[in-house]
This record gives structure tokens, sequence and C-alpha cells, in this order.
């Protein structure tokens, strides 16, 4: 099955890949297409494009939980969190990739810094 428009914009952002110039640099733009001749990774993208826009929704959620390290005696997870939020979230991406049979050209899950494209700002 094909990606959709939708699909193909999420594969982008998460392999830190532009929307723009693709005529030039077309390689994702080509892996995407040919996914969709093989139903099992084509249905693979779909389901890790769902799970990367979960924990991209968990990582928002996490953020208001960053200052508190505990509340009585209840602990959480504060910094920790995120920081295993966002190694799940490379390796799922790290999956995206393989599959496409592309490298991932910005981490979306990173750590801040130089990064604009970091998922959960």
């Amino acid at each position: 099955m094909a990606l959709s428009d939708t699909q193909r914009a999420q594969v982008r952002r998460y392999l830190g890949w532009s929307a723009r110039y693709f005529q030039v640099d077309g390689q994702l733009e080509h892996a995407m297409t040919a996914v969709s001749d093989l139903p099992e990774d084509s249905a693979l993208v779909g389901t890790l494009l769902t799970q990367l826009a979960t924990l991209e929704a968990e990582m928002v959620a996490a953020r208001k939980r960053l200052k508190a390290m505990a509340i009585g005696s209840i602990q959480l997870g504060g910094p920790m969190e995120m920081g295993q939020l966002r190694r799940e979230g490379r390796r799922l991406t790290q999956q995206l990739a393989t599959i496409l049979g592309v490298d991932k050209r910005s981490d979306a899950f990173g750590t801040g810094g130089t990064l604009d494209n970091y998922v959960g700002r």
C-alpha cells in the first residue's frame, strides 16, 4: 500500500529530510515509493509512524513533569523519563531508516543544541 502524503511528511520529519529539493536528492522519495511494493514493510512503516506519533505525545506530556523529581513520597521520572523517551525515539527512527534503506539526516529526538526540529519543543 502506498504511503499517504501525511505519512510521507512524517517520514521526512522523523528522519530529518527536507521536503524541499527532493527533485535533486530523491533517495528518500524513491524509497518511500518503492516500499509500496512490499506490503509487510509498508505496514511496518505505518506502525512505526503511529508509535513515533504516540511517543511524541508522551514527550509533550512529560515536559510538564521535568521540574519535579518528587512530590511527597512519590518519585517522578523527571529528566530521566525524557531521556528514555528520546532513546526510544532514536531506536524507532533508526528502524524506519533501515526499512527504507536511507540514512537519518538529523536527530528528530535530539537533546536540543543546534537542532531546531527535535520533537517535544
